[in-house]
């Protein structure tokens, strides 16, 4: 697996780098909803008028060890924000997704089946 141009960090803590492929998206956007009225027109209610982004980071294969350094991040953002580097070597101010309560690990061994690899997704959104 070949790596990112930098390993990601959440709260002061270095995480793994993301699986290659798909690992590490954002979307950029306004939040608020938007409406159509009658006459097909559309009225824009915003939160404010700078766009956010909204990160999905992606594992595989995580040890024990990364494993509980995402678990220590994740932690620290659970009622506050924190700094984000992402793996394009940005900094942003985040908190956990509202969509992303928990984190859950998916357990898959190594082709020995003697040590233990864990998948997991982790959502953040830019304050």
């Amino acid at each position: 697996m070949a790596a990112v141009a930098v390993a990601p960090e959440l709260a002061g803590t270095t995480l793994a780098d993301p699986i290659q492929d798909g690992g590490y998206e954002f979307e950029y956007g306004f939040r608020g909803s938007v409406r159509e009225m009658a006459d097909a027109s559309t009225v824009e209610d915003l939160v404010e008028n700078d766009a956010k982004r909204e990160f999905v980071l992606k594992w595989e294969y995580l040890t024990s060890a990364e494993k509980t350094d995402l678990e220590t991040a994740f932690s620290a953002i659970k009622t506050t924000s924190g700094t984000f580097k992402s793996p394009d070597n940005v900094t942003y101010t985040v908190k956990r997704h509202p969509s992303q309560s928990k984190l859950k690990f998916v357990l898959s061994t190594s082709e020995s089946g003697s040590v233990l690899r864990w998948s997991v997704t982790l959502k953040l959104r830019e304050v």
